[in-house]
């Protein structure tokens, strides 16, 4: 052991050559120095050991440190390091809270200088800056490090002259909740890696509106694309909650670029990547930061509900209400302290630590408006909304306070759950919900029903399971067979989508109605459904099938389904696709089935609804976007090759009269055309089978083609045997691709 101690200057002056300290007045440092303490270490001596708790950080005055890992198979310490003076150990728990990751202990004799959060603490009443200044300091030198972790995956392998570059040439950035990053249209002059919180890119359309196109989490890179093309920026991102990032500008990219042209290549890589996944509907939006809000009373284990829901799919999940926060970071009234209290920042560096450790974190708030509704507010990049259904649905203060924390008019995404007691039935009054709220989705809860939480655990982890039932008219019997084998498979499905007979069909099954009567009113539907009247507008009236309609949904809203329904019609007033999410069932399905021409346009808001099968007989991105990035299941009862003629009637037309004759008279070949109406359904849905037939393979998980092209589109008499075809064959299908289905079918299987 040296055996002079250091002098009162010579721990100033080394305390202010710090990286640490350096910045701080002198003032500030001779105050620290009357809260330190010398830590002599004789050669040999440990520090402290692998996984003991520790709150204190130490700096090395003079001697040498060494690092040790215990070894996995016979425990003993292994040398991984030695610290020499100048640096500075243990300040990742120091910062966390976190226990010890390593064992140290003195190589040589040292001096070391022990700094706590005590003395930072006595030193704060002094100059309250502190702090906030170390904290940070180890913060960014924290995040650096983990920036060399990341590197080589965003840009493949790199030498240590160009890691090093990264580290030095890297600026420090912070964001708060709802701040912008950059601006559709901005010069692209920097490339930004995110090291905690979470992004989100939006862009604007042509038409004004703005569009979600992905969300960026910890250990991803921003601003690729325009590095590479010189242009500005194509979306706008700003931070779902606080957030920090390194920034790299474009003038260094330039230069290491040309130092290592491996580099650019896979910057490339990375951004062909990206626009796949953004094409495909697959980019990825699934939070990891979960912030539950009661806003009834009582519901106070509802996150505890939801945390066990997701572990049974296999996540690791962190649990956080105000008492288990208290007890983790071992801090009297941590959840109550003001985000602006000095000792924010290192629960902040805890909340990161778990974020890290754990696939999911759920916090529970309180009813109330409190301090820890608004830490965990600034930490979640999803928000649940928990409320009995029967309660009156007016704005909560709670509510209030998360809107007025928000620094911009960007939205953080929001989801609303209805609780309902044992008995009800089928939910009502939904509406009164939304209208108040800016609500992303919505659930309905049964306070019994185990089934009911694993469909909202699927959902919020990206698992949800949608199926999309194509259009095809009489054809669409073979859904309710799919359906039915789907569910013997235990396949969940927790959103349905359709198109034309697909939205009949998911309109029948979301009112939760027995399979047979989805058949019976399917067939009750079709059966005469024609009322000629004057082809001024369209050829038939559409009065009948619309009173049907009427009568077989009556008043179920949309949005008080259980399981979510998605119908779809395409607006030819604007030539745009319409997504049905609310409003009437029956209004919907209509839309959904009114073919062009053949019955009246349905009048929506002004605009004129058709049969959604004009612009997407097979909405899969619809569904991408719907279950979070989860399964999505196709089914399609159309065919890329339908309708035929024989014989060729050559080029002088055909005469009606003619094709009469040839069915009445037996010596002469029969004519075989397909009726006027099929045409016209058939012409109505060229264009958007086309475009699904390029999207199919990359959109949907499990695609099913039930084999009845050969049933005719108006041939409603074949109902059951399109239902038992659709049933056999899903069945058929499940078992010969089983093996390639663990993320649909459920683990038993």
């Amino acid at each position: 052991m040296p055996e002079k101690h250091p002098t009162e200057s010579e721990i100033l002056e080394h305390l202010r050559s710090h990286q640490l300290f350096k910045s701080l007045q002198d003032k500030t440092l001779n105050h620290l120095q009357q809260h330190i303490e010398l830590v002599p270490l004789p050669a040999g001596q440990v520090l402290f050991t692998q996984g003991e708790q520790g709150d204190a950080m130490f700096t090395i005055f003079s001697g040498t440190l060494g690092i040790y890992l215990k070894d996995r198979d016979d425990g003993t310490d292994q040398g991984i390091a030695q610290l020499e003076a100048g640096e500075i150990v243990g300040e990742i728990s120091f910062l966390t809270g976190a226990v010890r990751v390593a064992t140290v202990k003195a190589t040589t004799d040292s001096i070391l200088i022990n700094i706590t959060h005590t003395a930072l603490k006595e030193t704060s009443a002094k100059d309250p800056t502190i702090l906030n200044t170390i904290t940070n300091t180890i913060r960014e030198r924290l995040h650096k490090n983990q920036m060399l972790g990341v590197l080589p995956d965003l840009f493949g392998p790199l030498p240590d002259k160009a890691l090093d570059a990264f580290v030095t040439n890297a600026t420090w950035l912070h964001l708060d909740r709802g701040e912008i990053l950059c601006k559709q249209g901005e010069p692209s002059d920097s490339l930004y890696i995110l090291a905690s919180g979470r992004l989100r890119a939006v862009v604007k359309n042509p038409e004004g509106d703005t569009l979600n196109v992905g969300e960026i989490g910890v250990g991803e890179s921003v601003g690729e694309m325009g590095i590479l093309t010189g242009d500005v920026r194509t979306a706008s991102i700003y931070a779902l909650r606080d957030s920090s990032l390194l920034s790299f500008s474009s003038d260094f990219f330039t230069e290491i670029s040309n130092q290592y042209p491996d580099l650019l290549r896979q910057i490339a890589k990375n951004v062909v990547h990206r626009l796949r996944m953004v094409q495909e509907g697959r980019q990825n939006q699934v939070a990891t930061q979960l912030a539950v809000f009661p806003l009834s009373p009582g519901l106070d284990s509802f996150g505890e509900q939801l945390v066990e829901a997701i572990r049974k799919l296999g996540n690791s999940v962190l649990f956080l209400n105000r008492n288990r926060f208290n007890a983790l970071v071992n801090l009297p009234n941590a959840a109550q302290l003001t985000l602006d209290d000095p000792s924010s920042i290192r629960l902040q560096a805890w909340l990161d630590e778990q974020e890290k450790r754990y696939d999911y974190v759920v916090y529970q708030a309180d009813l109330d408006s409190t301090n820890w509704g608004a830490r965990i507010n600034q930490q979640a990049d999803q928000i649940i909304f928990v409320a009995n259904s029967a309660d009156d649905p007016k704005i909560r203060p709670v509510e209030k306070m998360l809107k007025s924390d928000v620094k911009t008019t960007e939205e953080i995404p929001e989801s609303l759950v209805l609780l309902h007691r044992k008995s009800f039935s089928r939910p009502s009054g939904t509406s009164g919900w939304l209208t108040l709220r800016n609500i992303q989705d919505h659930f309905h809860v049964g306070t019994d029903s185990d089934g009911d939480m694993a469909r909202l655990a699927r959902h919020f982890t990206g698992r949800a399971v949608g199926v999309v039932l194509s259009g095809g008219g009489a054809r669409g019997f073979a859904h309710i067979g799919v359906l039915r084998a789907l569910e013997e498979f235990n396949v969940p499905i927790d959103a349905v989508c359709g198109v034309s007979a697909g939205a009949l069909v998911a309109g029948l099954y979301g009112m939760g109605l027995t399979y047979e009567q989805i058949f019976q009113n399917f067939e009750k539907l079709t059966k005469n459904p024609v009322d000629i009247t004057l082809p001024l507008v369209s050829l038939i009236r559409g009065r009948k099938i619309g009173r049907r309609m009427q009568a077989m949904f009556g008043n179920t809203q949309i949005e008080d389904l259980l399981t979510p329904v998605y119908c779809v019609s395409s607006n030819i007033s604007r030539a745009t696709l319409l997504v049905h999410k609310i409003g009437n069932l029956w209004e919907a399905v209509l839309a959904s089935n009114t073919p062009v021409g053949i019955s009246p346009p349905v009048v929506h808001n002004g605009d004129l609804l058709m049969d959604g099968s004009a612009l997407d007989n097979m909405p899969a991105d619809v569904m991408a976007a719907i279950t979070n990035g989860g399964p999505v299941i196709a089914v399609d009862v159309n065919s890329a090759s339908d309708l035929s003629a024989y014989p060729s009637y050559g080029k002088n037309g055909l005469s009606g009269w003619r094709v009469l004759w040839s069915r009445l008279n037996p010596f002469v070949d029969k004519i075989t055309f397909p009726d006027p109406l099929s045409l016209i359904r058939r012409s109505q849905e060229l264009s958007s089978i086309a475009q699904g037939r390029q999207f199919k393979e990359e959109l949907v998980d499990l695609f099913i083609a039930p084999p009845v092209v050969h049933f005719d589109i108006l041939g409603y008499e074949n109902g059951r045997e399109l239902e038992q075809i659709g049933y056999e064959y899903t069945k058929n299908r499940i078992e010969e691709l089983r093996d390639e289905l663990p993320h649909i079918l459920p683990r038993s299987l």
